[in-house]
């Protein structure tokens, strides 16, 4: 079963963090492959992360996918919609005090957008 709980950003919003011991991973594992370490359906407002990963990257993605819905994001693969979800990000990690998550999005933020985070 996926772990379920609701968004510490946005009660409204469920998080399922799904693991490669759960039966239902064989069969998201496709999106997660194309999108990365999770993704987000915001009509739904359903957040789904990869649980294979540790719990600083979970808290990042958690807060980008947030981040999505609270921009109003609707569009596939918008490169500036993906730069504006991961500053409202750090912000939102800022908040609660994710400190490592914060730094993880810091890191990889040129090698995912080309540009220096500011």
């Amino acid at each position: 079963m996926p772990k379920l709980y609701n968004s510490e950003w946005d009660k409204n919003i469920v998080v399922a963090v799904i693991d490669e011991g759960d039966y239902q991973y064989q069969t998201i594992a496709p999106l997660f492959n194309e999108y990365g370490y999770g993704f987000v359906l915001p009509e739904q407002k359903l957040i789904f992360i990869d649980g294979s990963y540790d719990d600083v990257h979970q808290k990042l993605v958690e807060a980008h996918e947030v981040a999505h819905i609270i921009l109003d994001h609707k569009q596939k693969e918008n490169p500036m919609d993906e730069i504006e979800a991961d500053r409202l990000a750090y912000h939102l990690l800022d908040g609660k005090g994710y400190l490592q998550s914060k730094q993880l999005l810091v890191d990889v933020f040129k090698e995912r957008h080309g540009i220096e985070f500011k």
